[in-house]
């Protein structure tokens, strides 16, 4: 049991602590723990803020972070925190307006300039490699951490502007500096997987069980493969709350592990037959409380982690729909290679030959569900829904069991085509089991 009333300085470390391990909610449960000393303080209201926009909560969220600007105006690193919390809610015009702002109050804020480096300069209306470059050289021997971020950062401005050799060199020595900090091996032992880990067909059918209420539509594919963009065209729509890249799945298991009194479960892919009906009752209760009256619900899911969830989803929860995205193999490595990635489980992103792997076993269950479960997984490829997102949008309004479409599609961000420059530097580098 947590202290009651524990200090503000106790109340903040126990926050942080459960937030950087993805419990958010717990995060907010100590703040609201300690009492008003401790909530009311800038750092408090800050990891509040994040904590909401992770929950999926994103006009509290937005409220948290505008109240912290407004007692602390021009501060550099809300503003950094704020635009990618606009990034993650699929706003990037007020995402681009926090990172310009934060670049006008500290020029060298890495996180102001890695914000910037993912939009052209014509977007941005910025020239921010000289910035990028003085950053890093500013940057001391005790902050390699920080050079490295900026690294992927210079990449990816390199590459917004056109310079495409110097940004692959720069991507590459990023990439051997992050693993050489986190002491990645080169290869793990006995190569990458060259196929689905044991068990991840799991077991076909549920056990009979109904839902009620809202349904829940998960879009699932590798990182930067275009689950947003999907998602984006189902966002918009009435009767329909986006939840993002949240993670619901995720507190429903650290609930029932708190019900339990151990955690037993160590994630949704381990959840025992046993404590089906529990998860179902708990999720039940959190997908109404986020739906907020809507009749759908909809999250984004990255692999490789969600190939086994998979059929403990469509076990535990017959109602939810799966949307599984493809994209082209070497657009989908390429991004995902130019992005420096610091959660767990992300060790197979700092080598092209790892990312391939994943993408290959990501394939092979997009096909294995697609036609085991047409009724509930939906296959999709990112360059056929931009080749025609009109179409795109009914066959996903008719497979979440929404009315057809009544209006023409958002305008969406086509990405397509952007390992074109690099492709004879990638296939170099994956013989070279980079």
């Amino acid at each position: 049991m947590p202290p009651e009333n524990p200090s503000p300085a106790g109340a903040l470390a126990a926050a942080l602590a459960a937030f950087a391990a993805d419990k958010p909610q717990a995060a907010i449960a100590a703040i609201e723990n300690a009492g008003a000393a401790a909530g009311g303080s800038l750092d408090a209201r800050l990891l509040l803020a994040r904590c909401h926009a992770r929950r999926g909560a994103f006009e509290k969220a937005e409220a948290l972070f505008r109240e912290t600007l407004r007692r602390r105006p021009g501060d550099a690193g809300r503003l950094v925190h704020m635009g990618f919390f606009y990034l993650d809610w699929q706003r990037p015009a007020e995402a681009l307006t926090a990172f310009r702002e934060a670049h006008a109050a500290d020029p060298l804020s890495p996180g102001a300039l890695a914000g910037l480096s993912l939009f052209a300069p014509a977007e941005s209306g910025l020239d921010i490699l000289p910035d990028i470059e003085a950053a890093r050289a500013a940057l001391g021997p005790d902050q390699e951490g920080r050079r490295t971020g900026l690294g992927f950062a210079l990449a990816r401005a390199l590459d917004k502007a056109g310079h495409h050799q110097r940004a692959w060199e720069t991507l590459i020595a990023a990439n051997r500096a992050h693993r050489a900090a986190e002491g990645i091996a080169p290869r793990p032992a006995g190569g990458f997987p060259k196929g689905p880990p044991p068990g991840w067909e799991g077991v076909l059918g549920t056990d009979g069980a109904a839902e009620e209420g809202p349904r829940l539509v998960i879009v699932g594919g590798m990182p930067r493969a275009g689950k947003s963009t999907l998602e984006s065209l189902l966002a918009g729509r009435p009767r329909v709350k986006a939840g993002y890249e949240t993670n619901l799945l995720r507190e429903c298991v650290d609930d029932l592990n708190a019900e339990i009194g151990v955690d037993l479960v160590p994630g949704l892919h381990a959840l025992p037959a046993s404590y089906l009906p529990e998860f179902r009752r708990i999720f039940a209760r959190k997908l109404a409380e986020r739906a907020e009256g809507h009749a759908v619900y909809t999250l984004t899911a990255p692999a490789p982690s969600l190939v086994l969830q998979i059929p403990v989803i469509l076990r535990a929860l017959p109602a939810t729909r799966l949307i599984l995205v493809n994209r082209e193999d070497l657009d989908t490595a390429l991004r995902i290679f130019q992005f420096h990635y610091q959660q767990a489980g992300h060790g197979y992103a700092y080598f092209l030959s790892g990312i391939m792997g994943q993408i290959g076993l990501w394939r092979a269950a997009v096909r294995h569900w697609a036609a085991a479960e047409p009724g509930r997984c939906l296959a999709l490829d990112y360059e056929a829904v931009l080749d025609d997102p009109g179409a795109a949008l009914g066959a996903i309004a008719r497979f979440a069991g929404l009315p057809g479409p009544s209006a023409p599609p958002p305008a969406l961000p086509d990405d397509r085509g952007c390992a074109a420059p690099y492709r004879a530097m990638m296939e170099a580098a994956l013989q070279a089991g980079d």
